[in-house]
């Protein structure tokens, strides 16, 4: 049996605060979050806290492009004339 160890490193959020990207990313597909798990290649610099205001007016940006978002063109079912039997 083959036994591996991991060390996970957690970024947690200061109280009134919220952890998103520090690079520039579009509101619409921003990470917003309390706590944030690193992969094993990434690095607390690349994460920046945002007081709790900024985080919700992006939360919100964020909901309206989700209800703003259109459907998917559904294609209609196509219709079957019944066959005449003879």
């Amino acid at each position: 049996m083959k036994q591996t160890q991991y060390t996970v490193r957690c970024l947690e959020a200061s109280e009134g605060y919220f952890i998103t990207q520090a690079t520039d990313v579009p509101d619409s597909q921003r990470m917003v979050g309390r706590h944030v798990i690193l992969a094993i290649n990434d690095s607390p610099d690349n994460y920046k806290e945002i007081p709790e205001i900024e985080a919700r007016r992006i939360l919100a940006i964020q909901k309206l492009s989700e209800v703003n978002t259109p459907l998917p063109d559904i294609p209609e079912e196509p219709t079957h004339e019944p066959t005449p039997t003879e």
